[in-house]
């Protein structure tokens, strides 16, 4: 395993990432989907250390993918929920916390909501703020 630092200071180990950029070939730099925020994946992180390496990697491998579908979403996160609209959950770190994105399919663009513990999660879908 190599360990490398990005532009961002943000570690990651480049053995996971090649495992999944591996598998499905990428799309080119500067073609995959623009997230739009990463701030909320810093802020999360900030908050709960662990959710850094695997916060990471999915914003590397989001952006490196251009997805058209749920369908391209599901070969890269078989364990993602989709929730009609483009909205898609995501499972991080072993299930403890939840990546909220709206999908663009259309524009190659991911919006995140919200990333939340497991407990947030629940107790914001069942208020109903989940989305808003």
């Amino acid at each position: 395993m190599t360990r490398r630092v990005d532009a961002d200071g943000i570690g990651y180990q480049v053995c996971s990432i090649r495992y999944h950029l591996g598998s499905y070939p990428a799309t080119g730099a500067g073609v995959g989907v623009h997230i739009l925020s990463k701030r909320r994946l810093r802020e999360f992180w900030a908050r709960h250390p662990d959710a850094q390496a695997p916060l990471t990697d999915w914003f590397r491998l989001v952006r490196a993918r251009r997805y058209g579908s749920p369908h391209d979403v599901r070969r890269d996160f078989p364990a993602a929920s989709f929730l009609g609209a483009g909205k898609t959950v995501f499972n991080v770190a072993g299930g403890r916390y939840r990546l909220v994105v709206v999908m663009r399919y259309d524009t190659g663009r991911a919006y995140v909501l919200r990333v939340v513990t497991h407990q947030e999660y629940d107790r914001l879908g069942a208020e109903g703020r989940l989305w808003g």
